[in-house]
C-alpha cells in the first residue's frame, strides 16, 4: 500500500484570510482536515477512526492566490501496544515546495485494524516548543477554569455550518471549527493581553499595524460538542518568553464539569509591515505576570 497520497488541492481564497492579511488557522484547519478525511479512505477504507488530538506547526504564511496542495503520510502506530495511528499531513505550495503547515493527527484504531510500522516524522512537521504537560486542566471544570485565571473569548451555539453530520443524521462540532471558535476570540485575547481601546481592541491591531500569528497548537480532543449545543472557548497565559506567548484554551459544551477539547498554543504578535514578529514590550510583560495561570 502506497503510505503518501495527495488528499487535497486548492488555493487560498481572499475570504479564507483574517486581519493580518493571511490563511487563518481556521481554513488551514479545514484544508489540512479534508486531505486526512480523503486519506483515511485509502489508508483504512470501510473504518471508523477515532481523532484524539492533532499536533500542529505553522510555518510559512500562506498568502492570497497560493495554491496548495495537502500530502498525507501514514506513520503508523508508534507504540505498537497501543490502540493508536499518526497520520501526517503537510500542505505545501506544489508549484515553489513551501511547507506552509503540518498537521500531526493521532487516531484511536478499531480493535483487530492493521497495524503498520513507525515511519519518524520529518523535523519541520515535529513538536518544537510547547510544554510537554497537555493534559494539565483534563478535568478541570469551568468553575475551576475561571478560578485558575481563564476568562471567557468565545461563546455560541454549534452551528450547521461548522458541523459534521453523521450517517445516522446526528452532528457535531467539527475539529476544525475547534480551532476556528478561538479564532473568532482573539479579538477579546489580545485585548487583555496589550491593553484596550474603548472599544475593547487595541488601537494598533484596529489601525492595521501589528497582529497576532499562531506557530504552534496541540489540540486534544475529549468529547463531542453536539449541533444546536452551547460551546464556550476559555483562555490563560501558561508562560511568555521575548517574542512567544503560550496560551491555554479549554473549550466546553454544554456540560461545564470538564473540556470537551484542551488546546495549547505558542503565539507570537507581528509587525503587518515589516511582516515578522516583534518582542514584547516591557510594559505588555507587567501585564503577563498578573495573568499566568495560577494553577
Amino acid at each position: 500500500m502506497e503510505r503518501s497520497v495527495t488528499g487535497y488541492l486548492g488555493s487560498v481564497n481572499r475570504w479564507e484570510c483574517d486581519e493580518n492579511d493571511h490563511l487563518n488557522v481556521r481554513h488551514f484547519a479545514v484544508k489540512a482536515n479534508e486531505a486526512l478525511g480523503n486519506a483515511l479512505e485509502h489508508f483504512y477504507p470501510e473504518t471508523t477512526l477515532e481523532l484524539v488530538s492533532q499536533h500542529i506547526r505553522f510555518l510559512t504564511e500562506a498568502r492570497v492566490a497560493v495554491p496548495l496542495a495537502g500530502r498525507a503520510t501514514l506513520h503508523g502506530s508508534p507504540d505498537p501496544a497501543t490502540d493508536s495511528v499518526v497520520v501526517s499531513v503537510e500542505l505545501i505550495n506544489p508549484v515553489s515546495g513551501t511547507l506552509h503547515a503540518a498537521f500531526v493527527s493521532t487516531l484511536r484504531l478499531p480493535p483487530d485494524t492493521e497495524r503498520h510500522d513507525y515511519l519518524p516524522l520529518r523535523e519541520e512537521a515535529a513538536p518544537k516548543g510547547l510544554p510537554t504537560d497537555t493534559q494539565r486542566f483534563a478535568e478541570q471544570s469551568l468553575t475551576a477554569a475561571y478560578a485558575a485565571g481563564m476568562w471567557d473569548i468565545s461563546y455560541g451555539r454549534v452551528a450547521l455550518a461548522e458541523s459534521l453530520v453523521d450517517d445516522d443524521g446526528s452532528a457535531r462540532l467539527a475539529p476544525e471549527h475547534v480551532i476556528g471558535r478561538v479564532s473568532d476570540g482573539m479579538a477579546h485575547l489580545w485585548s487583555r493581553v496589550r491593553g484596550s481601546a474603548e472599544s475593547g481592541e487595541p488601537q494598533d491591531r484596529q489601525r492595521g499595524e501589528f497582529g497576532g500569528a499562531a506557530l504552534e497548537y496541540h489540540i486534544d480532543f475529549a468529547a463531542s460538542v453536539d449541533l444546536g449545543e452551547q460551546v464556550r472557548v476559555v483562555s490563560g497565559v501558561e508562560a511568555y518568553g521575548n517574542k512567544t506567548l503560550t496560551f491555554r484554551h479549554l473549550l466546553y459544551g454544554a456540560d461545564a464539569s470538564r473540556p470537551a477539547a484542551r488546546m495549547l498554543v505558542v503565539a507570537v504578535s507581528m509587525d503587518l509591515g515589516a511582516r515578522r514578529a516583534i518582542a514584547i514590550p516591557d510594559e505588555q510583560r507587567q501585564r503577563l505576570d498578573a495573568l499566568l495561570l495560577r494553577s
